[in-house]
C-alpha cells in the first residue's frame, strides 16, 4: 500500500507490518540514519524510506547506485569524506531532498555538469572548505528551488559565463575566503531573485543584478576607488596630479641645484640629508603619478580591469599590489 508523506513517522501504524514508523526519531519526528568512521559500504536499498542521512566523517564516495532509491531523503550530510569529484547524475533519485553538505572535502576540486541532476527540491547547497577553483558554466543546472548556496573557504579564482545559470531561486550567495580574480562581467545576472552576497571582493558588486542593493552586497564600497574609476574623488583626482608634477619637478630642481651649484656644503651632514629629503619626496612624487596616470587609463570601467592593474608593472613598482 501506498501513503502520503504526512502519514510516515505520524505515530500511528498504517502499514500492516508497522513499517511506516521504522527507524524514525523520536525527537524530530523522521527517519534519521547517521554513520560514521565505517568502511563498509552503504546500502541504500535497505534505507529507502530515509529523510535524514548522516554519513559525514566515512570515506563515502558518491556513485550512481549508491544513493538510488532514496526518494524520501529530504536531509544529507556527506561532509568530510574523501570525495574527489562530484559526477553526474549521483544524485538523480533525491527529488525530495532539501538540504545537502559538502563540507570539509578539502580534495574535492571538480563538479561536473549535470551532477545535481534530479534534486529539484533543493533549497540549501554548501560546498565550503574544499579545492574549487574554477565555477564552469551550467554547473549547478537543475536547481531551480536552491535559495542558499555557499562557496566559501575554497580556491576559486575564476567565474565563468553562465556559472550561476538556472539559480533563479537564489537568495543567498557566499563566496568569502577565496582567490577571486577573473570574472565574466554578467556572471551574477542569471541571479534575479539574489538579496544578499558575501565575498572578499568589492568587484563583484558592480556586477550584482538590480535585484540585490548595495547595502546587502558585502565587503562595502571603498573611500578611495569606485566601480568606474581607481580615484572616486575628482578633487583627490586633482590635488593628487599637482602633488605628484610638483613632487617630481620640484624635487628634480632642488637635487641638481645642491649638487651642482652648492657643493661645498653637499658633502655636509645637512646637505646629505637635503638631498636624502628630495630623493624621498621625488620618489613619493613617482608614486602619486603612478596612481593617478592608471586612474586616468581605466577611468570609466575600472572594475573591469582591476585585476589587470593589481598584476602590472606599474602596481608593483608603485607597491599598491595585494
Amino acid at each position: 500500500m501506498c501513503l502520503s508523506a504526512d502519514r510516515l513517522c505520524d505515530g500511528i501504524y498504517d502499514c500492516p507490518y508497522l513499517d511506516d514508523e521504522l527507524l524514525c526519531s523520536i525527537d524530530k519526528g523522521s527517519r534519521s540514519l547517521t554513520i560514521s568512521n565505517s568502511s563498509q559500504p552503504f546500502a541504500s536499498t535497505q534505507h529507502s524510506m530515509l529523510t535524514y542521512l548522516n554519513l559525514a566523517n566515512n570515506n563515502f564516495v558518491p556513485d550512481e547506485e549508491s544513493l538510488r532509491g532514496l526518494h524520501n531523503l529530504i536531509r544529507l550530510d556527506l561532509s568530510n569524506n574523501g570525495i574527489l569529484v562530484i559526477r553526474p547524475l549521483v544524485f538523480q533519485d533525491l527529488v525530495r531532498l532539501e538540504q545537502i553538505h559538502f563540507d570539509g572535502n578539502n580534495l574535492l576540486e571538480r563538479i561536473h555538469t549535470n551532477a545535481f541532476t534530479g534534486l529539484k527540491s533543493l533549497k540549501t547547497l554548501s560546498l565550503t572548505d574544499m579545492r574549487l577553483s574554477t565555477i564552469h558554466p551550467k554547473t549547478f543546472e537543475g536547481l531551480d528551488a536552491l535559495v542558499f548556496l555557499n562557496l566559501s573557504t575554497n580556491l576559486i579564482s575564476t567565474l565563468m559565463e553562465d556559472a550561476f545559470l538556472g539559480l533563479d531561486s537564489l537568495q543567498v550567495l557566499d563566496l568569502r575566503h577565496n582567490r577571486i580574480q577573473e570574472v565574466s562581467d554578467g556572471v551574477l545576472m542569471a541571479l534575479t531573485s539574489l538579496s544578499e552576497l558575501s565575498s572578499d571582493v568589492f568587484m563583484l558588486c558592480c556586477l550584482k543584478p538590480d535585484t540585490l542593493s548595495l547595502s546587502n552586497c558585502h565587503p562595502g564600497e571603498s573611500d578611495f576607488s569606485s566601480c568606474n574609476d581607481l580615484i572616486s574623488s575628482s578633487t583627490a583626482r586633482t590635488i593628487l596630479w599637482m602633488v605628484g608634477v610638483i613632487g617630481i619637478f620640484g624635487n628634480v630642481l632642488i637635487m641638481v641645484y645642491r649638487i651642482l651649484l652648492e657643493r661645498q656644503t653637499f658633502t655636509t651632514s645637512n646637505g646629505v640629508l637635503a638631498v636624502n629629503l628630495g630623493v624621498s619626496d621625488f620618489l613619493m612624487g613617482v608614486y602619486v603619478v603612478i596612481i593617478v596616470g592608471n586612474d586616468f587609463r581605466y577611468r570609466g570601467d575600472y572594475i573591469v580591469d582591476d585585476f589587470a592593474w593589481r598584476e602590472s608593472q606599474s602596481c608593483t613598482v608603485a607597491g599598491e599590489c595585494v
